[in-house]
């Protein structure tokens, strides 16, 4: 039960930060924005933690293919170019991984 715990928390932090740091980059409505956040990472946020702490599969490589997977869907939520589309996916994932390696480590 405790590892569901952890999947919830990481899953709810990830969203939070990623709505935050979209919504200051996007002034688009701040329900399309945390709508799209949350089914985007319903399916990459549990993928990658499950793949990282069950498997051990090496972080960097889940990262990538999350910001990968995550392109298109933020190119065609928001309309945006694709070097957009990619500098937010790196962005995001960035600040969501920062946020969640502090709070988990140091608190």
């Amino acid at each position: 039960m405790d590892l569901i715990l952890l999947f919830i928390r990481a899953l709810l932090l990830t969203i939070i930060c990623e709505c935050l740091v979209l919504s200051l980059l996007i002034r688009k409505s701040y329900l399309k924005i945390c709508v799209s956040i949350l089914l985007i990472n319903c399916v990459t946020n549990p993928t990658i933690n499950y793949l990282y702490l069950i498997h051990d599969v090496p972080l960097f490589l889940l990262e990538f293919g999350v910001v990968v997977c995550e392109i298109y869907p933020l190119k065609l939520a928001f309309h945006l170019g694709i070097k957009d589309a990619i500098l937010y996916s790196i962005l995001l994932n960035a600040c969501s991984y920062c946020a969640g390696y502090f709070i988990f480590t140091f608190l």
